[in-house]
């Protein structure tokens, strides 16, 4: 699913007002979520006096009136965002996504709702578990003031952790990993998030611990146990004769096709160890087109 982000501001007056706000506010949100809606509203109302700039409270409120049958209550968190299109983007969905969520009967409500148990976690900083197939776990991981933090963890259908994001409660830096399914890890790569609102981000390392192997489905070959680094941002990463063995690299020929080099004992050789056989794809230059299959690990022009 896709995460959505709050975006909160501070007070007009000072921090200290702020970080009271927010105490208050995740009372009242669990108990709106404890379907004690008027003491939540009580609460929220209270978090006004403190912090009128806090529109997680607003959001309160307004699913507050859409489960009490207000049918305008969309237009409350509007305007208390002063119709700001992105603040509206992010609140809107989750503000009805309540309302349905408790609108809904009783023995209607889906309490498997990945999308309301995200949302839920998000807003009372709490612990979200996705899960999939007979109630396995797919995806768990902490909420902290409103964002993912620490180490969200993914599972595969055999309960192995195939990979980790690490998300930063300082920054807007996170940490990938990969692992095999006997739990060595393939590769680390850390991303900094450079715009929150087109979701825009920005690679800052990469490290290989197991080379995966192009076109082969969870199969590597062993780099290195402390890792190597294949890319680091503003930094010139350049494979030389200490590059360790089985690093693939992947570049372009003069044609712009994908073409996969190896290093071993301190050399880059062709590698020829595809196995893309079948497949076909399209590349366009210009007003030049043609469509070229894998054969026998080489790329076959087969029609112009």
């Amino acid at each position: 699913m896709v995460l959505v982000f709050i975006n909160s501001t501070s007070c007009q007056t000072n921090s200290n007002d702020f970080e009271k706000s927010k105490k208050i506010e995740k009372e009242a949100w669990k108990l709106l979520f404890s379907e004690k809606f008027d003491a939540a509203k009580i609460k929220f109302s209270e978090d006004l006096k403190t912090c009128d700039t806090n529109y997680n409270v607003y959001l309160g409120l307004a699913a507050l009136k859409g489960i009490n049958g207000d049918e305008n209550y969309i237009n409350y968190i509007s305007k208390a965002c002063k119709d700001n299109e992105y603040l509206l983007s992010s609140y809107g969905p989750i503000c009805v996504e309540i309302v349905s969520y408790f609108e809904s009967p009783l023995n209607d409500r889906d309490t498997s709702d990945d999308t309301f148990n995200e949302v839920k976690a998000m807003l009372t900083d709490g612990k979200y578990i996705e899960r999939i197939d007979k109630g396995k776990i797919y995806l768990e991981g902490q909420y902290k003031n409103n964002k993912r933090n620490g180490v969200w963890k993914y599972y595969d259908m055999d309960n192995n952790v195939f990979k980790t994001i690490t998300y930063s409660d300082s920054n807007n830096v996170f940490t990938y990993k990969y692992f095999k399914s006997n739990g060595d890890i393939i590769r680390e790569e850390s991303w900094e998030v450079i715009n929150e609102a087109t979701g825009s981000s920005t690679t800052l390392k990469k490290i290989v611990y197991w080379q995966e192997i192009p076109g082969k489905n969870k199969e590597y070959l062993f780099v290195s146990k402390n890792g190597f680094c294949t890319y680091e941002k503003d930094k010139s990463n350049v494979l030389d004769s200490n590059t360790p063995d089985n690093v693939i690299e992947e570049a372009v020929d003069k044609d712009y096709l994908p073409i996969w080099y190896i290093w071993k004992n301190g050399k880059r050789e062709k590698y020829k160890g595809c196995d893309y056989d079948g497949k076909r794809f399209t590349i366009i230059q210009g007003s030049k087109k043609g469509t070229y299959e894998w054969k026998n690990c080489e790329l076959i022009l087969i029609e112009n």
